[in-house]
């Protein structure tokens, strides 16, 4: 069972600290401590410490002797940032991060079900842009018995 729901999304500014305020609507799920992590079409991942440890479980079910599997764990654990969320419900954003995910400014935080997501806008609109037509079309497994076309 999910522990918080991610959903919709909100633009943001990063402050001249490169801190982040969390939007209200996700700060209930993402208090004190969070992981932000590098993920996939070069955004962030922000995960609550249960939602992280969760899903690193599942990459733990993985097979420890496939050489993808361990080369995406080495590159997760070596480049996530446990961050605190001050009382102001801001979180930092490492240079690291900022450049895996091109941030400036300028950022949009959406839901992804069980995180959170920081997105440079351009980048969002494209993916997003590019995923209407093939989600208003879906009719079929997504994987494993799910339905994506992805």
């Amino acid at each position: 069972m999910l522990e918080r729901v991610f959903v919709g999304n909100s633009s943001h500014k990063l402050d001249d600290k490169a801190r982040l305020f969390l939007p209200a609507k996700f700060r209930e799920g993402l208090t004190e401590e969070v992981v932000i992590a590098p993920s996939q079409e070069h955004c962030l991942a922000v995960w609550s410490m249960p939602g992280f440890a969760k899903y690193c479980e599942s990459l733990l079910n993985e097979s420890p002797t496939d050489r993808k599997v361990r080369d995406f764990v080495r590159f997760l654990s070596h480049n996530s940032a446990l961050e605190s969320v001050d009382k102001q419900g801001r979180v930092g954003l490492k240079p690291a991060l900022r450049e895996w995910a091109g941030l400036d400014r300028e950022v949009l935080i959406t839901g992804a079900i069980n995180h959170a997501e920081i997105w440079e806008p351009t980048r969002w609109h494209t993916l997003n842009e590019g995923n209407k037509e093939r989600f208003a079309n879906l009719d079929g497994p997504i994987s494993g018995g799910m339905s994506l076309p992805y």
